[in-house]
């Protein structure tokens, strides 16, 4: 990971007039032909630094894989929840991983989970029935730091410290194509709820935008001053937001490719990872200050509420937003929408916060090093967090039915 500036130059806010997003695109083309062109993709790098990779910064611990089944609780290991009755209670965990789990993201119907690792491949889960379906491998050359699932849940696109995004199509495990372009390690990767626009965030500092049915680099953004390590679409799939290293949450016209809005906190602590709220109108963010704030788009202070009692100062740890009453944790189904945020932390535990108080709701312990993949399912309010390699367990977390056991 590469060294934070100690000093770090002041950005003002940038408001522009109309800064809401525009109006949603023509239906997009389907299905995707994910045939894609690397010499194309090619065209859209631009020269800039190599940065150490995140995944270098985990804890190196030489251990072998286990079996690919659930497994059983080891003594000492007995997931814990706080004495007070939280949202949340273990529901035990997966098969260990061979290295870090740096990336968890469920399907759209929540029926499968894809795990990214620093060993270079991507485990698909069955989280229900707590098995291994299938092992996407043979593709990266380097570990993988982020995955994402197409809208139909056929297609994964991975982000790996190769510099490659590839795609895969996951009932087969086969490899589709990949995408050449980026010069540097390529942190986050995410679709558009269309299914025909991937952006992807690297420590090259630029976003790409990549046509999956032309197969090749549809716009680079220059986008910070640092890594880019978090990339997310709205809803409609018109605005993307970038989170960076340099302290900047910026949003961006999609079609235009033009800066729409640059977010930062007071200090420009780096960013580790951002999310777009079910809504558009709000943006989650976390930062290397051990805080997590929700920011609205179109306030002028931005910051709205904030999240804390968590560690994270050195790591990208993932924050989310969860309902664990049943609710979609995408807002679909839910009046209110999302009930709670919740984050990994450097400490080992899980924290959710109540959203609209801000207040610490609940911790859940269990992992034995850092939590750096944090994901709600869709529908019926599971959360799945991983560990580094000194830990490299998936543990699951089921809501409780009406505060009991």
């Amino acid at each position: 990971m590469p060294v934070l500036q100690d000093e770090r130059q002041h950005h003002s806010s940038e408001t522009f007039s109309g800064s809401s997003c525009p109006s949603p695109p023509s239906p997009p083309l389907s299905p995707p032909a994910l045939l894609v062109s690397s010499a194309a993709a090619e065209e859209c790098a631009r020269k800039t630094s190599n940065h150490s990779a995140r995944l270098q910064d985990l804890s190196e611990v030489s251990m072998n894989p286990e079996n690919v089944q659930a497994e059983e609780e080891e003594d000492g290991g007995q997931p814990q929840c706080a004495p007070e009755a939280g949202p949340y209670q273990a529901a035990g965990s997966l098969g260990k991983q061979r290295r870090a789990v740096s990336s968890l993201k469920f399907s759209g119907s929540g029926e499968l989970l894809a795990a990214a690792s620093a060993d270079t491949t991507i485990s698909i889960w069955d989280p229900k029935k707590r098995l291994l379906v299938r092992e996407l491998k043979g593709g990266h050359t380097q570990g993988v730091s982020d995955v994402a699932w197409a809208r139909d849940s056929q297609y994964l696109a991975s982000a790996s410290d190769d510099k490659t995004v590839r795609i895969w199509d996951t009932e087969t495990g086969q490899e589709l194509g990949r995408f050449i372009g980026h010069t540097g390690y390529v942190f986050c990767v995410t679709f558009n709820a269309q299914g025909s626009l991937l952006a992807s965030g690297s420590a090259d500092e630029s976003v790409h935008l990549w046509d999956l049915r032309a197969g090749s680099c549809l716009r680079t953004l220059a986008a910070h001053a640092e890594p880019v390590t978090g990339v997310d679409f709205n809803e409609e799939g018109t605005c993307l937001v970038s989170g960076s290293y340099d302290g900047l949450v910026r949003l961006w016209n999609v079609g235009m490719g033009h800066c729409l809005k640059t977010l930062f906190a007071e200090g420009a602590p780096a960013v580790s990872h951002v999310r777009y709220a079910p809504n558009g109108r709000s943006v989650l963010v976390s930062t290397l200050d051990s805080t997590v704030r929700l920011w609205k788009v179109a306030s002028p202070s931005a910051v709205t509420k904030t999240y804390q009692g968590h560690q994270n100062l050195r790591l990208c740890t993932f924050a989310c937003y969860c309902a664990p009453d049943g609710a979609a944790a995408s807002g679909q189904g839910h009046k209110n929408g999302p009930q709670y945020v919740s984050s990994g932390s450097e400490d080992g535990k899980v924290y959710v916060w109540d959203v609209q108080s801000q207040a610490l709701v609940q911790t859940l312990g269990g992992h034995q090093d850092a939590v750096l993949s944090l994901a709600a399912h869709p529908t019926d309010g599971v959360l799945a967090s991983g560990g580094t390699t000194a830990d490299r367990s998936i543990r699951l977390w089921r809501p409780r039915c009406n505060g009991a056991d």
